[in-house]
């Protein structure tokens, strides 16, 4: 093996915050890959239609109620506080160099920060909650 290749085959940067439109443009990435519905509350009986008579502001109330569940599923996704760091490596008997992105971050009651999502070349894998401490990141290499 080179020595060069040795010295820059496994790096990672520090962790920094995560920019708010970098966190949505990821979010919004994550929920169209994987296809990922917000979940909207069914209005009450009655109160579909605020009383304009063409349902206008019922409409308007709808618009904010989709907007208001998206915002609620991307934070769910990637928190306010998330951090991001990217790495580089390499992979298989030909030592291809593969770069990546780790998200890391906590959900609100856990002061715990985990990796929450591994991108790898332009494909995002999540971590899952149980697993994401015994997957190293040569898992996510392997599966790309």
């Amino acid at each position: 093996m080179r020595s060069d290749l040795a010295e820059t085959s496994n790096q990672i940067k520090t962790l920094s915050p995560l920019r708010s439109s970098d966190r949505r443009k990821t979010a919004d990435r994550i929920i169209a890959d994987y296809n990922i519905q917000a979940q909207l509350q069914e209005p009450v009986e009655g109160h579909s239609d605020t009383g304009d008579g063409n349902g206008v502001l019922g409409a308007k109330a709808a618009v904010a109620a989709a907007t208001a569940a998206h915002t609620k599923l991307r934070n769910s996704l990637l928190p306010d506080n998330a951090l991001s760091a990217k790495f580089t490596t390499t992979s298989g008997p030909e030592l291809r160099v593969i770069a990546g992105t780790v998200y890391v971050g906590s959900h609100q009651g856990s002061g715990e920060q985990r990796v929450l999502w591994v991108k790898i070349e332009e494909r995002i894998y999540p971590t899952g909650r149980r697993r994401a401490r015994a997957l190293s990141l040569s898992h996510y290499i392997q599966m790309y």
